[in-house]
This record gives structure tokens, sequence and C-alpha cells, in this order.
């Protein structure tokens, strides 16, 4: 029997400590160099070789020095406010969202375009291309990556854009050729729950342990699996279709060309649409989530069997991938705490022991307007780090 045997080089062990020390001053408010070392487990010495050349990369800087339990002052190391800036942008149904951020994603510029009305897919990518070169020049030699966040479905080399039910107009839309084109370099892709995956994760450090499931609920449904803030079963940073799961048969018919999916029956314009039928009077998402929220009779008649539908099928979801923590998130929430209530009741109503068991649910609130800009820039950082690891092999 021939056996083989890795050979780490020294190069794989210098990207690894660099990759190391980095995650942890991106997670934290600042970390002395022993205090890295001990979260790490590590010697000081390797911490030192490594904070020296992130020092020299510009990526991380020292603070000022402070007092200590010992006696000896601490000296502090925080990623550069200064340093590196990752563009972020959200292809969304009424508009464009852009912005610059620095390495923990604190935006530093933001851009956003509103339409009240978009004609065409050439007035939509003009604006895209007009806003992401004004970032780009804004930038200019700091800019280490680009994120895109996109709804609708996309795959294949060229990130084929398809089924776009909220804005038909990008259907056939290669992505990765159109964004390539405009700013001359490769960038990070990804769809909408994707996104707010990960800008809740890095928000929220509780979400970054365990097994996760995160169903956003908005203008369509999407879900992602995280294990230890790790997505899974995703593929080109895309999360699974939930809401073009059937739950009527030969139901109402559904932007993807198949009847009585989920989508039809609990996305916000799905609701909106029943209620203006019900009532024959138009109404807003925020104004039917504002009457639920007050009791309005005719809200509730709309609603709550809904939330019962849609508790139906994340319940089955978690029967058949038992995790630890469920995650909703998106303009379903604008439902309130009584929404909550609801769901939470309904989907332990229809839960086997085991999924039911040590269950968590979290409800966090979507706190910017920029979440999709800003975790397509949160994942064109990890991106960076991944390619900044392999820049310094040669240095």
């Amino acid at each position: 029997m021939i056996m083989t045997k890795k050979i780490i080089t020294l190069n794989e062990v210098k990207r690894n400590n660099l990759r190391s020390v980095l995650e942890l001053l991106l997670r934290s408010d600042g970390l002395s160099r022993v205090e890295i070392a001990e979260k790490l487990g590590c010697d000081n010495t390797t911490v030192s070789r490594a904070v020296r050349e992130l020092i020299d990369f510009g990526i991380i800087n020292t603070g000022e020095k402070s007092g200590s339990s010992n006696g000896r002052p601490r000296v502090a190391l925080q990623v550069n406010p200064a340093g590196p800036q990752l563009l972020g942008v959200a292809f969304k149904p009424d508009g464009i969202s852009g912005l610059l951020t620095n390495l923990k994603s604190e935006p530093v510029r933001t851009e956003t375009i509103l339409f009240h009305h978009c004609r065409s897919q050439q007035e939509y990518l003009a604006s895209a291309a007009e806003m992401i070169g004004k970032l780009q020049r804004a930038a200019g030699s700091k800019l280490a990556g680009i994120g895109i966040s996109v709804f609708g479905s996309y795959y294949g080399p060229d990130a084929l854009l398809e089924k776009v039910a909220a804005l038909p107009i990008l259907d056939g839309l290669k992505l990765r050729p159109f964004f390539t084109g405009c700013t001359g370099r490769d960038v990070i892709i990804c769809d909408h729950t994707v996104a707010i995956a990960a800008y809740l994760t890095r928000g929220n450090p509780d979400l970054t342990t365990g097994d996760v499931m995160l169903i956003n609920v908005g203008k369509g449904l999407g879900t992602v699996l995280l294990n230890n803030g790790k997505k899974l079963f995703n593929r080109n940073n895309h999360g699974g279709e939930l809401g073009h799961t059937i739950r009527i048969p030969g139901g109402e018919k559904c932007a993807c060309g198949r009847r009585g999916c989920l989508e039809t029956l609990v996305s916000t314009p799905a609701l909106v649409k029943k209620y203006q039928i019900f009532c024959k009077k138009k109404v807003s998402w925020e104004a039917l989530s504002g009457q639920f929220c007050n009791g309005e009779p005719a809200a509730e008649e709309i609603i709550l069997p809904a939330i019962n539908i849609l508790a139906e099928a994340v319940a089955e979801q978690l029967n058949n991938y038992p995790v630890g923590k469920l995650v909703i998130s998106g303009d379903i929430l604008k439902l309130g705490i009584r929404f909550q209530e609801c769901f939470k009741k309904s989907v332990l109503s229809s839960l086997f022991s085991l999924a039911k068991e040590k269950l968590a649910f979290y409800f966090p609130p979507i706190d910017s307007e920029d979440a999709f800009a800003v975790g397509a820039s949160i994942l064109a950082a990890e991106d960076y780090v991944t390619r900044f690891e392999l820049l310094t092999e040669n240095t």
C-alpha cells in the first residue's frame, strides 16, 4: 500500500496565521498581541510576525497604550478604518443601492437610485454602471473588492438571471459579464438571502455558532443553512428557493411558471394583492402590516391564515433539517410581535419532538436600508482576506 503524506509548507502556515489574526480582529473592537495569542492558542512570536505584516499592508493599526492588570501597558490592535475599502451593490425591484465600507463593513459612503418606473433593462443597467463607477472612483486605490447582491434566480458561469418576478425586465441578464465589464475586475455575486445571512451573522455573534436555518420573507422567500457561520448547500452564493415549493397543487399561477407556490400565498406582494381584492382598495405593505398590528379585522382575515401556511412550510423544513436556531428576517417582520407569537406557536405545533427540542427562534430586525449591499460587501471582504493571504506569499 502506498501511503501519501501532505506536507504543510511554510507559506500555508503563514497564510493561516494571517487569516486567523485578521478574522479575530474583524470580530472585535481591539485586542493586544497577548490577547490574540491566548485566543488562538499560539505563541507571541507567531502573532507578532503576522501583526507586523498586516500593519505593513495597512490592514490593521495600533491604538493608544492603556493600563493592564499586571502593570504592563496594553497596546490594542484594530482593523484600520482608513484601510482597504469594499464596494457593495444591491439590485432591488424599486432601485439600486450602493456603498463603500471598510473591512469591518462599516459604511463610509452610500449612493441610492430609486425608480418610480423603469422601462427597460438598458435603463436599469446604465444607472447601475454610473453608480458603480462613481463609487469606484471614490475608493480609488483603496478598493479591495466588489460584492453584488441580486434578487431572482441565477445559474451557470455567466450567472444568468431568470424568473425575476419582481422586475421581469431583468430576465436573461448575464450578471457576471455585465459586472466584470463595467468594473474591470472580478466580482462576488450573491442572492439577497445569502447577503442577509452575511449581514446578520456579522452583527449577531450568537448566529455564528451551531446549526442555523435562516429564512428571508419579503417579496420572495429564500433560505440558507449555516453551520458555525459557514453556508451549507448553497451554490455560487445562491440560497434555496423556499418560495417556489408548491403548497397548493394547481393553485394560483406563480411567476416561475408553476402553480400553487408558497410565494403566491405568503410573500408580501401576494398578501397585498389578496387584501386589495378582498377590500377593493389599494394599500401598501407598510399600511397593511400597520393595520394588522392594530388588529384591523380585514387585515387579520388575510394575514392570519398566511402565517399558518408559512409556519407549516417552515416546520416541514425543520423536520427534515432539525437545526438548533431558526432565524426569520425580511419585510414580514413588519407584522410585529403578534406575527412572531402566532408563527412560533404554529411552527411548534407541527414539529416532531426531535426538531422541537432545544429549538431557538430569532426575529432580528434589519436596521439598515442598505443591508443587502452591506451583506454583499461582507462577502467581498471575506474574498479579499483569502486573496490577501495569497498576495503575501511573494513578500
